[in-house]
């Protein structure tokens, strides 16, 4: 079986990589994009924005009317001056239009503003239910990193997410700033066409560096993208408590904080250079823009010279509509720009869509018998070239108990793996019960009750963190038979120990700090993978490496008990475990070198016996808790 090619998002620190990609998006492709954003941003909208952006049409017109109002308002105002005829009415009037309309112009900002505030928080909320939608669903290969996940997924909530939930705002934002263009427009064009043609040209260079800008921003982004990471770490890694023993005990702090300040000095140089660049840009072309004023006010000053009719109203509205024809052009022309900047962003956001999901089966049945088979399997972890697995053909009777040996790299927890349905082989089949593994992984994975070594530590109650494994069990005398498997595994002390028993929360966020040691998870780990009672196999991921030897020991006393019968793949570097399984498979450089009993092994003195005794001191025996060196 050949490994299918997954969906492939660069992220190349070649620039030139990077823009080649994007031009290969074709318009069709670009049209696709943008009705999937739009579908998207319609979710993260509150009733209330989409009513403030139909009202948002009516109130673009208010930039031109304030100025028409204010227009007329100083023209009576001359007339008053001069001795003229006037009408005190229509000059209140004119008073309270303006006062009004400003009023409501910030009244209609502030909603506004709080609508987009309503929107930024679903927006946040969807992204994050989005993104562990999408972990949950795809294919186990690329929680492991394939296709860079890990950064697609920082990418996406740092980036790209925004860019999809706004993109309906943007268009709505983008309609609205024409109507309010066209509306200013007809208004100078009246005065002096001249006026609108030269506030609308010195507008273009800053619309233009603005897109430009945007493209470096986005190319930065995915560039530097991962020295960003990189100090995100080293900054975890000098303020979470897990590593601080280590920290402490070596005094590696100023190690530490040194190696911090210089990535983030470099990674912060780097991006203060592009700001830098675009600063004095920018700093230019905002001269150009306001150098037309001088013209401007030359014009319309000639203008009213020319024509004494005019007035000083005259002069008032092309002022004041002059700095908001000018931002209205820039803004049309700079978010038509970044809109379209912005669809790389909302690729990259939906190509997680396109990672390979695993197919489920919420129907499937556990296999009835639990015999494993590997046949001719093959297998390299997606982005390497080294071969892990090397024709591996074995076959595990249905009960038997199997321990899986051999030094770390040789392929010990990627025959687990494969077992589990988490990666498929390259060539060759896993079967369980007879059936092909990647047939049918919900029934697969429902067969198997596993201890992996990164076992789950849940923020919940002891009750919880047991009965997860299978929450569709029900026990009407539920406590009892936890108790039970407690006994069985060595957690009952611990359970003793809480106050609310099982129903004790535990983990960093407790209410009362209650965490567990490592060899307490551990057991716990192991009575959850009991709990689940109607899986025929058992794979135990070193399932002692926390525990120390008395519990160890105590643990293979009551072996058959916790296996009760089942298939059992047991992994583990300690070989004193071989003693009490029915066989012992040992694995070097990805194949299977041995296959025995324990005894048959020792009595081949082949690998497995080198193994053996050069580890033989420290083991413990299962019946004495003596140390057999």
């Amino acid at each position: 079986m050949k490994k299918s090619k997954s969906p492939k998002l660069v992220f190349s620190h070649d620039l030139h990589v990077i823009r080649e990609e994007r031009e290969k998006l074709s318009l069709k492709e670009n049209l696709r994009v943008i009705r999937k954003a739009l579908a998207v941003s319609l979710k993260t909208k509150t009733p209330l924005s989409l009513i403030v952006a139909l009202l948002g049409f009516a109130f673009a017109f208010v930039p031109a009317l304030i100025s028409s109002v204010l227009r007329l308002f100083t023209d009576e105002i001359q007339t008053m001056a001069t001795g003229g005829e006037y009408e005190m009415p229509r000059v209140l009037w004119l008073f309270g239009a303006l006062i009004l309309l400003h009023i409501v112009q910030v009244c209609f900002g502030v909603i506004s503003d709080y609508s987009r505030g309503c929107d930024s928080i679903r927006t946040q909320k969807y992204l994050n239910e989005h993104i562990v939608d999408v972990t949950c669903d795809i294919k186990y290969q690329y929680i492991e990193n394939q296709s860079e996940f890990a950064q697609k997924v920082h990418f996406a909530t740092t980036y790209a997410g925004n860019r999809v939930a706004g993109s309906i705002q943007s268009i709505i934002g983008w309609l609205q700033l024409l109507v309010t263009f066209i509306s200013i427009l007809v208004l100078l064009w009246g005065v002096a066409p001249v006026l609108a043609i030269m506030l609308f040209v010195t507008s273009i260079p800053a619309a233009v560096l603005s897109y430009i800008q945007r493209d470096e921003t986005y190319v930065q982004n995915v560039k530097y993208m991962m020295e960003g990471a990189l100090v995100i770490h080293y900054m975890q890694i000098l303020t979470r408590h897990n590593p601080f023993n280590d920290i402490c005990h070596f005094r590696i702090f100023d190690y530490l904080k040194c190696k911090f300040r210089e990535l983030c000095d470099d990674y912060t140089g780097k991006k203060n250079a592009v700001t830098r660049k675009h600063v004095l840009i920018n700093g230019a072309a905002d001269l150009i823009r306001n150098l037309v004023y001088v013209a401007v006010l030359l014009i319309t000053a000639a203008r009213i010279y020319e024509d004494p009719l005019l007035g000083l109203g005259t002069f008032t509205l092309t002022m004041s509509l002059a700095k908001q024809f000018q931002n209205a052009t820039s803004n049309l022309l700079v978010r038509g720009g970044l809109f379209l900047s912005d669809i790389p962003y909302m690729r990259d956001f939906f190509s997680l869509d396109e990672l390979g999901k695993e197919t489920r089966d919420t129907a499937a049945e556990p296999r009835e018998e639990g015999s494993i088979e590997f046949e001719n399997v093959d297998f390299t972890y997606p982005g390497t070239e080294r071969q892990i697995l090397h024709n591996v053909n074995v076959k595990i009777r249905d009960g038997e108990c199997v321990a899986i040996v051999g030094e770390n790299g040789s392929g010990k927890s990627t025959f687990v793996s494969l077992l589990c349905g988490m990666y498929s082989p390259d060539n060759g089949k896993v079967k369980i019960g007879g059936s092909n593994v990647e047939e049918n992984v919900t029934a697969a994975r429902r067969t198997i009750s596993a201890v992996f070594q990164n076992f789950g530590k849940y923020d919940a109650t002891l009750r919880h963190n047991i009965t997860v494994s299978d929450p569709d069990r029900k026990e009407e005398n539920e406590d009892e038979v936890l108790w039970k498997l407690c006994e069985l595994t060595g957690f009952a002390e611990c359970v003793k120990e809480q106050n609310n028993g099982f129903d004790e929360e535990i983990g960093n966020f407790a209410q009362k700090g209650n965490d567990l040691s490592g060899g307490q998870w551990q057991k716990l780990a192991l009575t959850r993978a009991l709990w689940r009672n109607k899986a025929r196999i058992m794979v135990l991921d070193e399932p002692t490496a926390a525990l120390d030897p008395i519990a160890e020991a105590d643990i293979y006393r009551n072996f058959a008990s916790i296996t009760g019968g089942r298939t059992t793949v047991m992994v583990s570097h300690r070989l004193g475990i071989t003693s009490i399984v029915d066989r012992v498979l040992v694995f070097r450089d990805g194949k299977i070198v041995e296959d025995g009993s324990h005894a048959e092994l020792m009595k081949n003195n082949g690998y497995y016996a080198e193994m053996y005794r050069a580890q033989a001191k420290w083991y413990i025996d299962t019946e004495t808790g003596v140390n057999n060196g």
